[in-house]
């Protein structure tokens, strides 16, 4: 499977300059993760992040993805401000340890990837202040053998093969990406929207440049074919799941039975042609000193699809998701009848 993950930054809430409500839950963070707020979104819909100007150091750092030499990723980009030498994008070696390939943001709009700290290469002036962009980033992480490729826009601005593309002394792979944000000066800083990273693996057209596109929040809108779950107070299971941006206890559903599964109709799409993937995320917790598994299921026409189990070990909300890139019941990409139709939801394991 190609696609790694998505984040449209449509579920943290929906008041501009609010702080967003389960971000930690989702990506990783320290303690200036409190440096980020709600957005208007890139396309004139949903939201976005910002990652606003810090006396520290505001990042947000993915799950671990796996072991993976070859990244595509693509985010939507625009500074606020003028940018003075500042990091964006960052792969992350030796599960976290070690700052990989990165985009530096230099004064003047130009871009620099570098391996660590040493720059490979910098591009022309290609960023503009208050406008959005769309930068896609490829990178073949080798020691001798490494390249990187930098899009702006659709069009390729830097490029080399043949380079040492590992910061590290040992792996020639990455495991997570990590968002940073400027450091210091005036309360604001970048947007970032539509955040999406695949590697060479998979099949066409997951297994390589994804282009511009746009990441689509949908939430519960009413209860599916099951629901065994209890919720937490009424007796309508949705209500308790659909809101924009977790509120931790306030509203729940839970079950301590082995089997029991809720599904869940979601948002309609609209003006949707392709859809290179689905990611379906759970926030969950468990409630006692016992773990368990929560196991993803999606329902489409006549097929009931259960993802592999996850682990819940911890009594702090953690996010559980799994990446579908096509449909169960057709076997093929999803169209978006297809995914009008279906269902999702989670089984105890």
């Amino acid at each position: 499977m190609a696609i790694k993950f998505i984040e449209g930054f449509d579920a943290y809430g929906t008041s501009n300059g609010s702080a967003p409500l389960g971000l930690s839950e989702v990506w990783s963070g320290g303690a200036d993760i409190v440096n980020f707020t709600v957005q208007n979104g890139r396309l004139g819909s949903g939201k976005s992040i910002e990652i606003k100007r810090s006396s520290g150091t505001p990042i947000v750092t993915t799950p671990n993805l796996g072991n993976l030499a070859t990244w595509y990723i693509g985010l939507g980009f625009k500074p606020q401000v003028a940018i003075n030498g500042e990091v964006l994008l960052q792969l992350r070696e030796d599960d976290d340890a070690t700052l990989g390939v990165n985009l530096l943001m230099n004064s003047g709009g130009t871009i620099s990837v570098r391996r660590g700290t040493t720059v490979l290469g910098t591009s022309a002036a290609v960023i503009s202040t208050g406008l959005w962009h769309n930068i896609e980033l490829y990178v073949l992480v080798h020691n001798s053998t490494g390249a990187y490729e930098l899009k702006v826009n659709g069009v390729s601005v830097l490029s080399a093969s043949g380079v040492d593309t590992r910061a590290g002394t040992t792996n020639d792979y990455a495991n997570r990406v990590r968002l940073s944000g400027p450091v210091g000066g005036a309360n604001t800083g970048y947007l970032i929207d539509d955040f999406r990273v695949n590697d060479d693996s998979g099949s066409a057209p997951n297994n390589t440049w994804l282009g511009d596109r746009k990441v689509i929040t949908l939430f519960p809108t009413a209860e599916g074919d099951t629901n065994n779950f209890t919720p937490q107070s009424g007796t309508d299971n949705a209500l308790m799941v659909d809101e924009s941006g977790m509120d931790s206890d306030t509203t729940y559903v839970e079950s301590a039975v082995s089997n029991d599964r809720d599904l869940y109709q979601v948002t309609d799409l609209s003006d949707v042609t392709t859809i290179n993937a689905i990611q379906h995320n759970i926030i969950c917790r468990k409630t006692d000193v016992t773990d368990f598994t929560i196991e993803p299921v999606s329902k489409t026409g006549s097929t009931t699809d259960v993802g592999s189990g996850q682990t819940v070990g911890s009594t702090s909300f953690s996010n559980k998701y799994r990446i579908q890139e096509t449909d169960p019941d057709t076997g093929v990409a999803w169209t978006d009848g297809g995914l009008d139709a279906a269902q999702f939801g989670y089984d105890v394991g």
